[in-house]
């Protein structure tokens, strides 16, 4: 079984936030517009490889006769994606 933690980004994005309630209070609304462009880039990037990666394990799971499924015991708990395969790739 194999897990992933997201946290680093989830760490990111509340440093940029806390950028941005310091450029609100400085009345820095060119800095705050540039801070919300790289957050959004940055979480479409992090989506677009996400899914990649995803379609990929499943692709390989598959072609090995295998299962690729996710886990959560809820919103906020994080989430586990797991996967088994056969023993002989598929032909």
């Amino acid at each position: 079984m194999i897990s992933h933690d997201l946290k680093g980004p989830l760490v990111t994005i509340q440093v940029f936030a806390s950028m941005i309630k310091k450029e609100l209070a400085a009345g820095n609304h060119e800095n705050i517009l540039n801070d919300l462009t790289r957050i959004k880039d940055g979480a479409a990037k992090m989506s677009s490889l996400v899914n990649h990666l995803l379609a990929l394990a499943r692709r390989i799971v598959e072609a090995h006769d295998g299962r690729i499924w996710v886990e959560s015991e809820g919103v906020g708990k994080g989430s586990r994606f797991c996967f088994s395969i056969g023993t002989r790739p598929k032909a």
